[in-house]
């Protein structure tokens, strides 16, 4: 499928939404009736478009108006009725909360940006270690931050949808009722409440914008420190000391693993009789776990020191025997940390499941009536405490792990420059992947614009491509693997297999377009906003696009005109159908040319398609022969002439060739001879009408018959009669005129 028909499709599907802008929404739910100013009081009774701005003022004014506001809700509640009373006072309680929350928000301060740190000339092996966690707590933040104003911002476009509804229901309450009361307070309070959430979602912009800012300032210090490593003499007996305790404590940890595999095994129930049995045998699985996880701990930290110990004991002496010790240490390392890392993986997929389970049953058996009920139960529940510590010690591993494996390579890399060479490479080449991925991630996490509601980045106009070009190669695939099929299925038209061909493409591309819509986050929900834009554009630009793009489509699904058929237009264009695209259909004629015709001339206008139903058609040879020829003798000679031209159709159910007269002109018998021919000659007019006329005229020249020329016979009425031509002469001469 080519590029631009493509293009022409996406253009088709795309909802014409680009900078529908929330504001534009606001203003649309809450249509104009006659503007107040920024002092009047919003009446729930009789809310204006414009009613926020009474509160769109000065921090240092907000609270004189939402004190003045609430006092006037509140006299509102005491004028009501007990029954209303119910239902407005509630009302009036959300939205005094909503509004002072609105002002605590709008008084807080912006987040500062933090204060740069300075880039020190040298790190301790600890400084390193805690820079790089600091950087990965700080991401962890980020991370929050941004799932927030994701969240927030989906909070305000269904929001919007709501307010909208709020909107319908007050304009079509009674005027001056009591509902109307109601509902205009319900708006009032829904609309509070979003200008609350944006707000918040500004202020998380800020956040976020300078979590992004200490982060990469972070990461160029840890990249600093990364060269500039020192260590000291002190700094070797205290890693000594750390590593002795971490081993101590390690011991202690296996031993008590050791102790809880003997205690499980003595009190499991191997007989796994009953749900009771069950239970408490999870339950003591749960605690080996817990149990092997702290060992697990406790052997990440032994791994940890080991490694501080040896690179700065590298430091303290850099000869070759240390760097050896180091090179073999490392290698064991790098096998403890991918079992502990296997083992973690193994750990959070059975402790969520238990957790899951647990869940799952407690919600299902809230009141328990017997004894075995309430046994199950309280199981049930210790296993659910039991996992979600589990849980948190796993998580704990999992930052742990993550301490050893930043400094284990910085220990690789340093290992890799002292031995220099290929090592060296592979370790810089590897450094260089993992800096552009996080400033590309950095880069493509940036938002460009607005589409309708959602805020596209650059990783997501990323996205939207590969699907869409994914959808093409799976069109493409598709239609090879549809003619494939008809190769070995003897007898599918080709036509038929264009046709289905053409429909699968555009079927493809139009789900991979939905797709990719959904994967960059658009909303479809509001169709009706997509239908209006989407017909605005076509009743102007892509009215015509859009009249060619549906005749296309009416062209593949009528079958009246398809790939092969030769036809012609009105104005005179005759060849044969190539393509049917998205835009227009190609056509090249005899003589080679390639015509491009806008699909909407072939459903609009009058076509001749000379091979719509068969691929032959009959054509008729018109020739002359002299009034004097034997017409018996011509129609034979014809006819056997016509036959035996290789074009003409020789069926049983065709007729044969026919020789009829067709007038008796000025000079000669006017003849024309109709015959089939095959589909080869229907597309070849000129052809076809050479190899006939060939053929007669070679089938009369045999046979002696005379083809006339064009002649006239002049008869003169001549004075021959009554006077001679001497004497004609003579009277000529006479009546010359003089000179």
């Amino acid at each position: 499928m080519r590029f631009s028909n493509i293009f022409l499709l996406l253009l088709l599907i795309l909802p014409c939404t680009l900078g529908y802008s929330q504001n534009k929404v606001d203003r649309v739910l809450l249509k104009p009736a006659e503007a107040p100013a920024l002092s009047t009081l919003p009446n729930p009774l009789e809310l204006h478009e414009d009613w926020w701005e009474y509160f769109n003022v000065d921090v240092s004014e907000l609270p004189n108006r939402i004190d003045t506001f609430t006092d006037s809700l509140k006299v509102i509640v005491k004028e009501s009725s007990e029954e209303g009373k119910e239902k407005i006072a509630p009302l009036v309680t959300k939205i005094e909360s909503n509004l002072y929350a609105y002002l605590l928000a709008k008084t807080q301060p912006l987040e500062e940006a933090h204060p740069v740190t300075t880039i020190q000339e040298s790190y301790h092996v600890d400084e390193i270690v805690k820079l790089n966690r600091d950087i990965r707590n700080r991401e962890i933040i980020f991370r929050a931050d941004e799932e927030d104003f994701d969240e927030r911002k989906n909070q305000i476009s269904s929001g919007l949808d709501r307010l909208r509804t709020l909107k319908a229901n007050y304009d079509n309450a009674e005027p001056r009722s009591e509902q109307k009361l109601i509902d205009g307070l319900k708006l009032i309070n829904f609309q509070i409440s979003l200008k609350l959430a944006e707000v918040k979602q500004h202020r998380l912009t800020r956040a976020i914008e300078i979590d992004r800012q200490v982060i990469d300032w972070e990461r160029k210090e840890l990249e600093s420190a990364r060269r500039n490593v020192v260590s000291d003499r002190d700094e070797l007996k205290q890693k000594q000391l750390e590593l002795d305790q971490a081993q101590s404590r390690w011991n202690q940890k296996s031993e008590l693993l050791r102790e809880q595999e003997a205690s499980s095994i003595t009190s499991f129930d191997f007989s796994q009789r009953g749900e009771l049995a069950k239970l408490t045998n999870q339950l003591l699985d749960q605690k080996l776990s817990r149990a092997a996880i702290e060992e697990a701990l406790a052997l990440n930290v032994t791994i940890l020191r080991n490694i501080e110990l040896e690179w700065v004991q590298y430091l303290n002496f850099p000869d070759e025997k240390e760097f050896k010790d180091l090179d073999e240490k490392a290698q064991q390392w790098d096998e403890d940390i991918a079992v502990l890392k296997q083992k973690l993986r193994e750990w959070q997929l059975s402790i969520t499941r238990d957790i899951q389970r647990a869940q799952e049953w407690l919600s299902l058996n809230v009141d328990v009536d017997d004894d075995d009920s309430q046994a199950i139960r309280d199981l049930q529940e210790k296993i659910l405490q039991e996992s979600e510590q589990s849980l948190v010690l796993v998580i704990q591993l999992s930052n742990d792990i993550q301490d050893s494996e930043f400094l284990l390579g910085l220990v690789n890399k340093a290992i890799a420059t002292r031995k220099g060479g290929f090592d060296k490479f592979i370790v810089d080449v590897w450094d260089t992947v993992v800096s552009f991925t996080k400033t590309t991630t950095t880069w493509i996490t940036q938002p460009l614009f607005r589409l309708g509601k959602t805020v596209i980045d650059a990783w997501a106009v990323i996205k939207f491509f590969v699907v869409i070009l994914v959808s093409i190669w799976i069109a493409r695939a598709l239609r090879a693997a549809i003619k494939r099929f008809a190769i070995k299925r003897q007898g599918v038209k080709l036509s038929l297999l264009y046709r289905v061909n053409r429909l699968f493409q555009y079927l493809v591309i139009v789900i991979g377009v939905i797709i990719a819509l959904t994967v960059i986050g658009f909303d479809f929900s509001n169709l009706v906003l997509i239908a209006g834009a989407l017909g605005v554009g076509l009743g102007f630009g892509l009215q015509s696009l859009f009249n060619n793009f549906v005749s296309g489509i009416v062209i593949l699904f009528e079958n009246q005109l398809k790939v092969g058929d030769y036809i012609e237009l009105e104005s005179g264009l005759i060849g044969e159908i190539k393509e049917i695209n998205v835009r227009s259909t190609y056509i090249k004629t005899n003589n080679g040319i390639a015509v491009m015709v806008p699909n909407s001339e072939l459903t609009t206008g009058r076509v001749i398609n000379w091979t719509h139903k068969e691929p032959f058609r009959r054509v008729q040879i018109f020739f002359s022969v002299a009034y004097d020829s034997d017409k018996e003798l011509v129609k034979k000679v014809v006819r056997e002439a016509v036959l035996n031209v290789p074009i003409t159709l020789k069926k049983s159910w065709v007729p044969e060739p026919r020789v009829f007269i067709e007038s008796m002109g000025p000079n000669s018998l006017e003849f024309k001879v109709s015959v089939w021919v095959d589909d080869a000659a229907t597309k070849r007019s000129s052809y076809t009408q050479s190899m006939y006329l060939w053929a007669i005229h070679d089938a009369l020249t045999e046979n002696k018959i005379r083809i006339p020329y064009p002649q006239l016979d002049l008869h003169i009425e001549s004075v021959l009669e009554k006077r001679t031509f001497d004497e004609l002469i003579k009277d000529f001469k006479q009546n010359k005129p003089k000179e």
